[in-house]
């Protein structure tokens, strides 16, 4: 907030005499509130002024009062030690001017890092860090203020014997700031939390003139101090143990004192390409300046970091960094570089290591011991201070570009922090690049209001990475978090560095975590970028509780802010880059974590009023929006706890996304009205509704996870309880015939025909059209894998004689496809096992029409995958491809179990002559879907082909074993006869004995005859007749593929 702010603010107060006393003290307009009648007359004010400040402030209308706040907030205790035992020893005036002396230096220490005074009583005094205003660097001001009190009270003077000292806590965690109260303010501000006891408990355990923090703490700190872990005691008054870490002293070599990002560059190529053709003409002779600016955290450290890795061994590099904490220091990034400098110049005297430095001169190197600390200030006129700061400049410029010497790069860091006297070496630096090779790159936040110029000035506006570079920064620091997390991680990190990295080592750190919680390592940074704001704040946390975009429209409607507060809070969060304006009336968050930190930091209660307030108006007003957007009713009624309006909403979000073909959505949509109506009392209309919606969300779970999922048997198992003694109702069969495809799906084919069959007593008493032909489906389709394909074929007529529908017919509600469309494609293996080519063809086309012309995902991925079986079965392996290819292509749109696909893919591989990579895709893929068992002995069927193609034999036999056995298992009965021409087949290969080859291919004649599979039948007995014309050919090691094909 800007000092302009401030002044302005005053003058229409007609206070404009005391402007310059609020500036020189770094208060503005959010620190007023806080502000006591005793502060005020040590700025200098009377008492009229003062009482004119007091009332005004206090204003709702010139600083609205905030009702109170979740933040997150560090907290510092600190206590004298043994001081009941001093007390005994002085005299009581002795004992107050000894805790007056403790706790002037407390104070001083904490106010020296911005903090606020809480609370004193005694020998014992309370700080928070953070509120109320936050800083990105809360926790580390808070641990610097520690070691500053530990210092300034080991300064005082003994008593008698004894020297006083003090132990420090300090705690960093959530907490609830209170309302103000009708003071302008509050000696012991209302905060409470857990955070505050943490601390205190903290304190207790530090040793004297020790500062403990928390673990918490620690991870804000970002290794900035040198850090003594002292285990993970138990607290009194915390259920589990808490890591504690005792500090030592600040980091010797500290990281950026800003928000950075450590990790690879990336995304970052043309403004690589820029730095190094700059560089490239530094060398060439050519000076220059670049300017990198950019808001904390989007990398502008790692860029030039990255430019300095390009730079080295071509040319000198010097690098300055600016700190926060010394902004009032002169000259002190070049203080910190050039102490480094001197301690690599050997031994000797300051003077005698400066002189041996590029760029000094025995003029200039006592002008510069001041910088280097040794210097002692002179006592001269006005007039001769400034021609020695002056010269001062002038030998420092030539310090860091000593005339004559080659290219030189110097980069700056953090210049937004930088104080005056280093910003005129800058640009001074600057005018040296017209005259000698000098490369200045100077990065800064984009309110940095002074940074050097000239001719070749270049200008670098670093943006977010895009979503691709996003993705790669997240591969890079974790190859193998999962797809979907990392994709979460890109939407939400808004394409900076930082938030992409805190995230991901949020979830590395701590796996428990929800990837939808704002790290503790980004709140204070965040909290600090709202803060920095008066009236866009409020606003960004009404916007914020709408949604990640927000209408103008809705705004209003909803907040309780007037029109002009509004337009002016949300002008500033576009002027400070948090929210962007999209339309005309459409505005939304830049990045998503900073929507998160805005509507963390409103208390709940306040949630839940202005949820409630959100949703009445979209319903009364809006009404294009309830109907276009029904999750963001169901969301707002669900926070604000109106459950049977959330529970409609979300069920109309769930058909929409049905709808719209998003399966992943409507499950969740189903699954959120559910959990709600957990919340409502017991009542048989309550079982009514559940019933209802667990039948719809039957079809999202079958889709995204298979029929024996986990969560479909889960859902299955509650709607039989809700179901138990009903009539045969919809919901009754729906239940039946999940059950049934359940079993079905696991192979389970005596509970699948079981099930059927009770499907087909319900169905009889149903009042669903066509509902009598779902039983004979299912029992048709146990039957052809029992085998018993005359069977089969009897129920697969009872399907589809007469059935010709013209629009998508499920025939019972939650079945996920078309009934006719699959069947068809069922119908085309039972043909194609009967050697009928003519026939799959035709069920083929069919199939496929329908299934295109009804635009149903489940439906052609039924259709799809039954297909490949009937061409694999006529061994039509070229007609496999492009229905594999359409499958794939399904299955990557709609978010469909990819299980066969996947096997075939690794198939395809194989048959190219990958065989071994492909072998190994198909055993991934049989491997990781096991609730998919259905169908899979005819993949080993398939693999031992691709073997036995390849010569070998040995290995054919094995899959050959492992089939059977899957076939023994899973009752696939109807392959028998397909293993045992193949074991002929291997036998002979090997060399085997005649009658076993014999016996073997007699056994896959019997069987197929009987089972009525004639184009097994008819391989067989073509295999028999080779093998008895041309035994020899056989045993000679001729083709022993021929025979099964």
């Amino acid at each position: 907030m800007s000092d302009e702010e401030l002044r302005a603010y005053l003058s229409r107060l007609d206070l404009d005499d005391y402007a310059d006393a609020f500036v020189v003290e770094r208060i503005d307009l959010r620190d007023l509130p806080f502000l006591s009648d005793a502060d005020l007359v040590a700025l200098g004010l009377p008492l009229g002024p003062r009482r004119r400040l007091l009332q005004a402030a206090h204003e709702a209308a010139a600083l609205p009062r905030p009702e109170g706040e979740r933040r997150n907030l560090t907290v510092l205790f600190c206590d004298m030690v043994d001081s009941t035992a001093l007390a005994t020893h002085l005299d009581p005036e002795d004992l107050r001017a000894l805790y007056r002396a403790f706790g002037e230096a407390c104070v001083a220490a904490i106010e020296a890092e911005r903090g606020y005074v809480a609370h004193r009583l005694g020998d014992g005094l309370m700080a928070h860090f953070g509120f109320p205003r936050a800083m990105e660097d809360a926790a580390i001001r808070a641990v610097r203020a520690g070691l500053g009190i530990v210092a300034r009270v080991g300064r005082l003077e003994k008593v008698g014997e004894t020297a006083v000292t003090v132990r420090v806590g300090i705690a960093s965690g959530l907490t609830v700031i209170e309302d103000l109260r009708a003071g302008l303010v509050s000696e012991d501000e209302a905060v409470t939390g857990a955070t505050l006891s943490l601390a205190a408990r903290l304190q207790a355990l530090a040793p004297p003139g020790g500062v403990v923090i928390s673990d918490a703490t620690r991870l804000l700190l970002r290794g900035a101090f040198d850090l003594m872990p002292l285990g993970s005691p138990v607290l009194k008054g915390f259920p589990q143990k808490q890591a504690v870490w005792q500090v030592r002293a600040p980091a010797a070599d500290p990281p950026s004192q800003g928000p950075h990002s450590a990790g690879k560059l990336v995304g970052r190529d043309g403004e690589m390409a820029l730095l190094r053709s700059c560089w490239q003409a530094c060398r060439g002779g050519e000076g220059g300046i670049v300017t990198v600016r950019g808001e904390g955290g989007i990398g502008k450290s790692r860029l030039l970091a990255a430019l300095v890795e390009h730079v080295d061994g071509t040319g000198e590099v010097v690098s300055l960094a600016c700190s926060r904490y010394r902004q009032d220091a002169a000259f002190h990034p070049v203080a910190d570089w050039l102490g480094a400098r001197l301690g690599q110049a050997g031994s000797g005297s300051v003077r005698d290591r400066l002189a041996r430095l590029p760029g000094v001169s025995t003029e200039t190197a006592p002008l510069l011991e001041s910088i280097a600390g040794t210097g002692r200030a002179a006592d001269v006129s006005d007039d001769e201070a400034l021609r020695r700061q002056d010269a001062i400049i002038d030998a420092v410029v030539d310090l860091l570009a000593p005339p004559g010497a080659g290219a030189r790069l110097v980069v700056v860091e953090d210049a937004h922090w930088a104080d005056p006297a280093t910003l005129d070496v800058l640009d001074r630096l600057a005018g040296r690049g017209s005259e000698q090779p000098v490369l200045l790159v100077i990065a800064a936040r984009p309110d940095a209001v002074r940074l050097p110029g000239g001719p070749n000035l270049r200008q670098i506006e670093l943006a977010p990475l895009s979503a691709d570079a996003t993705l790669q920064l997240v591969a890079e620091l974790s190859p193998d978090l999962p797809d979907t997390l990392r994709r979460t991680i890109v939407e939400r990190s808004g394409g900076f560095p930082l938030f992409t990295e805190e995230l991901t080592r949020s979830l590395l750190e701590t796996p428990e975590a929800d990837a939808a919680d704002v790290p503790i390592t980004l709140q204070d940074t965040l909290m600090a970028r709202l803060d920095r704001l008066r009236a866009g704040k409020p606003v960004a946390q009404i916007g914020a509780l709408i949604g990640r975009s927000f209408s103008w429209r809705l705004l209003v409607a909803c907040a309780d802010l007037a029109e002009d507060a509004l337009r002016e809070g949300l002008q500033e969060l576009v002027s400070a880059r948090l929210v962007e304006r999209r339309s005309a009336e459409d505005y939304a968050f830049r990045h998503a974590l900073v929507r998160d930190a805005a509507y963390g930091s409103l208390l709940r209660s306040r949630r839940v009023l202005l949820h409630g307030r959100v949703a009445q108006t979209i319903e009364a007003k809006l009404p294009d929006i309830a109907e276009a957007q029904p999750e963001r009713l169901a969301r707002h009624c669900t926070e604000a706890g109106q459950i049977e309006a959330a529970v409609g909403y979300w069920e109309r979000a769930a058909e929409r996304s049905i709808a719209q073909a998003a399966p992943s959505t409507a499950m969740s949509c189903f699954t959120s009205a559910i959990d709600l109506l957990a919340r409502l009392p017991l009542s048989a209309a309550r079982d009514r509704k559940e019933v209802e919606l667990r039948l719809r969300l039957n079809m999202p779970l079958t889709v995204l996870h298979g029929f024996a999922s986990t969560a479909t048997e889960q859902n299955l198992t509650r709607m039989a309880a809700l179901l138990e003694g009903a009539e045969a109702s919809e919901a009754a069969l729906q239940l039946l015939w999940s059950r049934c495809m359940s079993a079905l799906v696991r192979s389970d084919l005596d509970t699948a025909r079981k099930t059927a069959l009770q499907l087909q007593g319900a169905a009889r008493r149903a009042p669903l059209p066509n509902a009598h032909r779902m039983p004979h489906r299912m029992l048709g389709y146990v039957a052809m894998l029992e085998g018993k394909l005359d069977l089969a074929e009897a129920h697969f007529t009872q399907v589809l004689d007469g059935y010709r529908p013209e629009h998508l017919d499920p025939i019972m509600p939650g079945h996920p496809f078309d009934v006719m469309a699959s069947t068809l494609a069922q119908h085309a293996i039972l043909m194609a096992l009967r050697d009928r080519p003519v026939a799959v063809e035709a069920d083929q086309h069919r199939a496929l029409s329908r299934a295109r012309q009804l635009s149903s995902p489940a439906t052609s991925f039924q259709v799809l995958v039954h297909l490949c079986f009937a061409r694999f079965e006529l061994d039509d392996h070229d007609k496999v491809l492009p229905l594999l290819a359409e499958l794939r292509d399904l299955v990557d749109l709609n978010e469909i179990a990819p299980l066969y696909a996947d096997l075939w893919e690794g198939w395809q591989r194989a048959r190219s002559g990958d065989l071994d990579a492909g072998l190994a895709d198909m055993h991934r893929a049989r491997s990781s879907r096991r609730t998919y068992p259905l169908w899979l002995p005819r993949t080993w069927l398939l693999e031992a082909d691709l073997l036995l193609e390849a010569g070998r034999v040995e290995e054919a036999l094995s899959c050959l074993d492992s089939c059977d056995d899957e076939i023994a298992r899973l009752q696939h009965s109807y392959l028998l006869a397909e293993t045992a021409r193949r074991r002929a087949t291997c036998i002979a290969a090997l060399g085997g004995e005649a009658e076993d080859v014999e016996a073997l291919l007699a056994k896959a004649i019997h069987i197929s005859r009987g089972q009525g599979t004639r184009r097994f039948e008819a391989a067989a007995r073509r295999d028999l007749d080779d093998w008895q014309r041309s035994r020899t050919r056989w045993q000679g090691g001729s083709d022993p593929r021929r025979a099964g094909t």
